[in-house]
């Protein structure tokens, strides 16, 4: 059962992230907009603990930049993707796009970009 709970985490968790995204292609935002943008579309509360160290990791792949802006009295960092950034957001909604076009119509010429890992696919070489 916990083993179980762990792939329902991660499944989740990749989702997230993949709906972070999504966020992110909308254009430059900061981390508290994020999570309420998330909130407020899917329904369900996201963590700060989540969004910012997949938004580090995401920088120090330099597929985001970091701008600190003020903001009234307060600082903010906001996050804009990069070119790259872009172009790596482009790929991933593709092959997301090419899983569903499978899932529905069984196109399976599109589907060698995917593996069946822990009983879900998942994308192979996602940082490339």
């Amino acid at each position: 059962m916990i083993l179980m709970e762990e792939k329902l985490n991660e499944l989740v968790s990749d989702f997230s992230r993949f709906y972070l995204l999504t966020i992110l292609y909308e254009g430059p935002t900061y981390g508290h907009s994020i999570m309420r943008k998330f909130n407020n579309r899917i329904g369900k509360k996201i963590s700060l603990d989540l969004i910012y160290p997949f938004l580090q990791q995401l920088e120090e792949k330099k597929l985001i930049l970091v701008k600190s802006e003020i903001i009234g009295n307060k600082e903010k960092n906001f996050y804009n993707l990069t070119e790259e950034g872009r172009a790596f957001c482009n790929r991933i909604f593709k092959r997301f796009a090419n899983l569903f076009t499978f899932t529905i119509e069984g196109d399976r010429d599109n589907f060698e970009q995917f593996q069946l890992k822990d009983g879900y696919a998942r994308w192979v070489d996602l940082w490339q």
